[in-house]
């Protein structure tokens, strides 16, 4: 799966937050507790692979982000390993980013491309 990763180490992309909290299958992709608005949401420091969808996949340290925030792609963590291997399901990649001075881990369904990166 490593070759099909779509964002590069260094990459700067865009947080997707507003109506992006759950996908079509129902499954949560950031915190949402404590969050009053759909432009904001949670991001940690990880989400476990090996379990994800369950209850407590979202664990560590947190920054609470905001629809649109930039941040930059540091790497690829993997897919959860309840998720098909197949391309069309790679909303559910992690990635790890930077973002307000913190390392934090996202799908990226929640983020977009905000500038092509050339090799």
């Amino acid at each position: 799966m490593d070759d099909e990763k779509y964002y590069k180490k260094g990459q700067l992309v865009k947080l997707r937050i507003q109506n992006r909290c759950f996908t079509d299958e129902g499954f949560v992709t950031v915190g949402t507790a404590n969050i009053i608005s759909s432009e904001w949401a949670t991001l940690f420091e990880e989400i476990k692979l090996a379990s994800y969808p369950s209850c407590n996949d979202f664990v560590g340290k947190n920054t609470v982000v905001r629809h649109g925030d930039l941040a930059t792609v540091l790497s690829f963590k993997g897919r959860p390993a309840q998720i098909n291997p197949d391309v069309y399901w790679s909303y559910y990649d992690v990635y790890e980013i930077l973002i307000h001075g913190s390392i934090r881990n996202v799908f990226s369904f929640n983020i977009e491309p905000l500038a092509l990166v050339l090799d």
